[in-house]
């Protein structure tokens, strides 16, 4: 089976797989090859990537492995399934941190602080939300970190 993820910047991922567990709209959803056709979309988290071909050359990436898996942080995107392909479409993702725990924090403070002030001023349903992915994007990178800072300990 085969797993791409693209950003509008670049591609995030693009190998051959064995499983990927996403976050979706209805929860956790791990596609296993021959997986019926899906479109679907995925909420901003960390997708969980198995591939025994990348573990043998792990030297030559640069994600963060955990539990002989692949993590990578997404922001809000679709899905695109059809057995033997897989594509994610994203607005943003991350393999492996490029900001430190006290930026993201400072950024989730933030977005923390326009939330409370847009729900105080009669807020827009579609401002919160655009901010609330915002959010849970700053958190998966957090995560992430997080994992990183696990496997190096």
């Amino acid at each position: 089976m085969y797993l791409k993820i693209t950003s509008p910047n670049s591609v995030i991922f693009d190998w051959i797989i064995e499983k990927v567990t996403l976050p979706s709209e209805n929860g956790a959803l791990t596609i296993l090859p021959n997986h019926t056709p899906l479109v679907s979309t995925i909420k901003p988290w960390l997708i969980s990537i198995w591939s025994d071909a990348i573990q043998r050359e792990q030297k030559e990436f640069d994600y963060i492995f955990d539990d002989n898996k692949v993590t990578v942080s997404v922001s809000k995107g679709i899905l695109f399934v059809d057995g033997e392909n897989i594509t994610i479409v994203t607005s943003a993702a991350t393999k492996t941190p490029t900001s430190t725990v006290e930026e993201l924090t400072s950024q989730k403070s933030d977005i923390e602080k326009k939330i409370h002030k847009l729900r105080e001023s009669g807020w827009f349903i579609e401002e919160v939300q655009k901010w609330l992915v915002t959010l849970k994007k700053i958190e998966a990178d957090l995560e992430l970190l997080r994992l990183q800072h696990t496997k190096t300990a």
